[in-house]
């Protein structure tokens, strides 16, 4: 019998094997270094806010120190980012991420009045620029594609975020999200500082990223075959959310975002009044029930409730389970639907009181 294999620990690679980081720094400290010149530059540009329109020399001044500062961005990300990738234990290199993470959000806000400002800069003015400077002509190609948009352009009150620099910012938010495995918790820090910035709601911005990020996710389900309608059905749960968080919060937004990772890995479907979420079933023994056996580990469907208003009766219940069985049909081969369903329901006079707990399965032929 072969022996089985062990995957090896990071130190016990051969070096030529693994990333030469050493080629963009060649310690942390290095890095360090540059990130705080990276921040440095970031202060710089921003002194540079409301004059762009001023003359050649500035805006071509301006203009060069944002690649710089971008470059240098990418640099300091890909090192932080490959130095956790080696091992994800370690946590000075997730802390490095961090900061790096929040250095781009600061450097998004600190060039936000940009494209504003090129925007309200007349075309016959940049053309007197590149007279006065050809050197500004290096850069012809990346003004017009931001002066083109003026024709598209939103108002002052719709483009709040935008204004702020913060809709870049949220974009970014969205890649760092799906780089970092659909981690609420790590992505909540630059949330924060959209918001702090932008004087948005925090609570209206996590909504904001949400809508933004399920773009991609929507392609996932169309991947997987899901149709359409089904796929705006499920997506409405940030609609119940967001009325959800205006009743209780005061603000429209959404105070749960710790619920959507399961939506952004395709995993949850909305059919008729309820939910219906792939887990694996996690009772201790196996569960028994009009000769259908369910044994711990095995594919079934955990049923949620979402906060839409429908009608809850026996008759929306059943419909719910008809369009899931028959949804599910290729995946169940003729089996029953297995669903399992956690809650608990509190005293509305007590909330220390529960009047009841269940964990059942039912099976649905």
């Amino acid at each position: 019998m072969s022996k089985q294999k062990s995957i090896p620990q990071r130190d016990a690679i051969p070096q030529e094997y693994t990333w030469n980081t050493a080629d963009l720094y060649p310690t942390d400290e290095a890095w360090k270094e540059e990130f705080q010149t990276l921040k440095s530059l970031t202060q710089k540009l921003e002194g540079y806010a409301g004059r762009l329109g001023e003359s050649a020399q500035t805006l071509y001044d301006f203009v060069t120190l944002e690649q710089q500062a971008g470059e240098m961005l990418s640099k300091l990300m890909d090192y932080a980012q490959r130095k956790s990738d080696e091992d994800t234990r370690v946590a000075t290199y997730q802390a490095m991420v961090g900061q790096i993470s929040t250095q781009y959000v600061e450097l998004v806000r600190a060039t936000a009045f940009e494209v504003p400002e090129l925007l309200a800069l007349p075309e016959e003015r940049l053309e007197e620029f590149y007279a006065q400077l050809p050197e500004l002509t290096l850069y012809r190609r990346y003004f017009h594609n931001i002066q083109r948009r003026r024709p598209h352009t939103l108002s002052q009150a719709e483009e709040q975020l935008l204004s702020t620099g913060q809709e870049e910012a949220l974009d970014g938010a969205v890649e760092f999200y799906y780089e970092n495995d659909l981690s609420t918790k790590l992505v909540e820090p630059l949330l924060e500082e959209i918001a702090q910035a932008s004087g948005v709601h925090l609570y209206t911005v996590w909504e904001l990223f949400l809508i933004q990020a399920a773009k991609p996710a929507r392609e996932g389900y169309l991947e997987k075959g899901v149709p359409e309608d089904i796929v705006w059905d499920t997506w409405e749960d940030l609609k119940y959310k967001a009325i959800e968080c205006k009743n209780v919060q005061g603000v429209w937004g959404n105070f749960v975002a710790h619920w959507y990772p399961i939506f952004f890995s395709n995993d949850i479907v909305k059919l008729g009044r309820l939910e219906y979420e792939n887990v694996t079933y996690e009772g201790e023994v196996p569960y028994e029930k009009n000769g259908c056996v369910v044994r711990p580990g095995d594919k079934v469907k955990s049923v949620h409730i979402p906060s839409s208003g429908e009608p809850f009766d026996q008759a929306a219940r059943l419909a719910s389970y008809k369009k899931a069985y028959e949804f599910f049909k290729e995946e169940l081969q003729g089996g029953p639907l297995v669903c399992v369903c956690g809650l608990s329901l509190i005293h509305l006079s007590d909330p220390t009181r529960r009047l009841s707990k269940s964990y059942a399965v039912f099976g649905v032929e």
